[in-house]
Formats: C-alpha cells, structure tokens, sequence
C-alpha cells in the first residue's frame, strides 16, 4: 500500500518535470516567432532607411545603425533557434528520446475571461502525501486488531484414528490394535510482561500521531489550492494587461514608421518605440508562460 503511494509520488514528480519541459519548448518557439518578427521589421526599417539616404533625407551614420539593428536582430534570431534546439533536446531527455527526435509543441490556448477554477471535479484527496499517510493509518489499526487476536485464548478438538501392529517378531500380519483418542486443546497467555498492552499503547500514539498529521496535511493543501488559485487568477489579469499593452505598441510602432518616412521623425526616436514594443513583446511573452506554471500548480494542487 504504502509502495503505491511512493509509485504515485514519483508519477506526480514525472508529469510535472516533462509539463515544465513542455512549455519551456513552447515559451522558446514563441521567442523565436518574436525573434523573426523582430529581424523582418530590421530589415523592413533598412530599406525605408536606405531609400531616405538615396533620396538626400538622411544622413549616411543613420543607415548605418539601421544596419546594426538589423544585425542585431538577426543575432537574437539566430541565438532563438539555438535555445529552442536545447529545449527540444531537454524535452526528448525528459521523455527517454533519442537528443535529435523533432519535437513540435503545438498551439497552446491562451487564457480567457470565462476561466473558473473553483471546478470541484477534481479531489484533494487524490493527492499522494494524503493517501499515503491514510494507508499508514489503516496499517496501524490493523496490527492493533492482530496483536488483540494473538491474546485472545482459543479452544480446540483434536481426534485421531490409527492402527498399531505390537509384535516381538516381524509377523506383520497379525497383532494389529485399534488406536482411537479424542481430545481438548486450549491455548491462553497467563503473564506476557505487560507487552500487549505496551504494544497497543505505542500502535495507539502512531495512531494519534498519523490522525493529527493527516490533519496538518489537509490544512496544508487547503492552503496550497487557495494561493495557487489567487497565482492563477493573478497570472490571468497579468496576461489580460500585457496583451493590451501589445496592442498599443504596435499601434504606436506603425504610427511612428509612417512618420519616419515622411521624415517627420527622427531614427532615434523611431528606435525607441521599437524598443518599446520589445519590452511589450517580452512582456506578454512572460506573461503567458507564468499563466501556464500556475496553473500547472494549481492542478498539481489539486490532485490531477
């Protein structure tokens, strides 16, 4: 019994090392998405850059740190794919895969407005540390009941038939004897040193002490499923906001680039939004993958 709660300790601990694996290949495909989106909006501002220089509308060093920042982008790029390389290796690692197996981690749906986690479908009393020191409990009441069984006197009957062959010779033929016996047999402890009841008052403390553990446990994943609930439900606005602040980046960035090919702005200027739509990026980015841990413990919380 005890065995099968240590088997569903190690089951959790699995599912829960090759979930975090999981989303980490996730959280490292999207980082490559931004990094590309990131090296095509570069490459997009070059040659808006360029064709200024052509045209006598900006000077020359200006180009050149576009160039920088297209190389720089192309650098993240590159160092995205690298991470999501390591990723995947860890992932087929955790899983008992050959390093080189192509892992893809498909679209993961990100939260929404409607999420409930006050769902009771799943128990608490699933949860391993609980069923295992349950099982120690049951074991302890059963070892009392044995060792009252042990004290307690019984009464038998024995009885057998035979026949006996007597004889000063070896004439086993003749001279055989009817041999039957009946009979009463009791068993009863007269003076056992006081063990019995010093065995029952120990079982009766591991007892007491396995009562009040299953107690503490208890409160203590009462109070895991509350605060990780609050995570989750935290981790949701958290994503809600640095959605809305993605959006507006973007709008800002678009609205900024056109008035950088007016030659309303300046590259600087221009480079800072950019920037700011980076940070926004990262931002929901990191926002999404925490939404994900916590409700990764959440449901660990609860039993599933």
């Amino acid at each position: 019994m005890l065995q099968e709660s240590t088997l569903e300790k190690q089951k959790a601990n699995f599912r829960l090392t090759i979930a975090e694996a999981w989303y980490d290949v996730f959280l490292k495909q999207e980082q490559l998405s931004i990094a590309e989106e990131k090296l095509k909006r570069a490459e997009s501002l070059l040659q808006i850059s360029q064709n200024r220089l052509n045209a006598g509308a900006l000077l020359p060093s200006e180009v050149q740190r576009s160039q920088l920042e297209r190389d720089n982008s192309r650098a993240s790029r590159d160092q995205a794919k690298n991470n999501l390389s390591l990723s995947r290796q860890n992932l087929a690692y955790r899983v008992g895969l050959p390093l080189d197996t192509p892992l893809e981690v498909g679209t993961i749906a990100p939260p929404t407005n409607n999420l409930t986690t006050n769902s009771t479908s799943a128990s608490t009393g699933q949860r391993w540390e609980l069923k295992e020191e349950e099982q120690r409990l049951a074991l302890n009441l059963l070892d009392q009941q044995r060792i009252k069984e042990q004290y307690r006197p019984n009464l038998s009957a024995i009885a057998n038939g035979s026949a006996q062959h007597l004889s000063n010779n070896f004439a086993v033929w003749e001279k055989w004897f009817p041999a039957v016996y009946l009979g009463l047999q009791t068993n009863f402890t007269l003076f056992d040193g006081n063990l019995k009841q010093k065995n029952l008052e120990v079982l009766k403390l591991q007892n007491q002490v396995s009562q009040h553990t299953i107690e503490r446990i208890r409160q203590d994943i009462g109070y895991e499923v509350a605060s990780t609930q609050t995570a989750l439900q935290n981790s949701v606005v958290q994503w809600q906001s640095a959605q809305q602040n993605l959006a507006t980046a973007r709008k800002i960035l678009e609205l900024e680039k056109e008035r950088y090919v007016g030659g309303n702005l300046l590259f600087a200027d221009l480079l800072n939004t950019e920037f700011s739509l980076r940070e926004a990026e990262n931002n929901a980015l990191s926002a999404w993958y925490n939404y994900l841990v916590a409700k990764l413990r959440w449901e660990k919380a609860m039993g599933n």
